[in-house]
C-alpha cells in the first residue's frame, strides 16, 4: 500500500498546474478545486489507491450558483467535467506507474446534478 509522500510526488505536478491546492490529511491527500467546493481525494486502501471526487458544502454553493449564474446547469456541468478530468489524469498518472488504482467520479457528479435539479425547482 502506497505513503501519502510516494502518491504526492504523482498528484503534486498535477495540482500545481491546475491551480488547485494540495492537503495532506494523514495517509490521505485532497486535490482541492482553487473555486468550488469539490476535491479529489487520494487514499490508500487495501487494495491499492482509491481517486475519489467529494465535496464539502455543496447545498449552500449550489444555491448560490442559482441565484448569480445565467445558465447554473451549463457552469456546473463545466465545472463538473473539470473535476472529473483532473481526477481521471491522477488516476492515469498512478497507473501508468503500476500503482492499482480506482476511480469513483460519478458518485459526486449525480449528488451535484441532484442537488442542481432541487435548486432549481425552489
Amino acid at each position: 500500500m502506497p505513503k501519502a509522500e510516494e502518491l504526492r510526488s504523482f498528484v503534486e505536478p498535477i495540482a500545481r498546474r491546475r491551480g488547485y491546492a494540495l492537503r495532506v490529511e494523514g495517509e490521505i491527500l485532497k486535490v482541492k478545486h482553487p473555486d468550488a467546493p469539490f476535491y479529489i481525494e487520494v487514499r490508500p486502501v487495501s487494495s491499492g489507491v482509491l481517486v475519489k471526487v467529494g465535496y464539502e458544502g455543496l447545498r449552500d454553493y449550489v444555491r448560490d450558483l442559482v441565484d448569480t449564474e445565467d445558465d447554473p446547469r451549463a457552469f456546473m456541468e463545466d465545472l463538473l467535467d473539470e473535476i472529473s478530468m483532473v481526477a481521471h489524469e491522477v488516476y492515469k498518472s498512478l497507473r501508468s506507474a503500476g500503482v492499482n488504482a480506482k476511480l469513483d467520479a460519478r458518485t459526486a457528479v449525480m449528488d451535484a446534478l441532484e442537488e442542481l435539479e432541487e435548486a432549481e425547482e425552489e
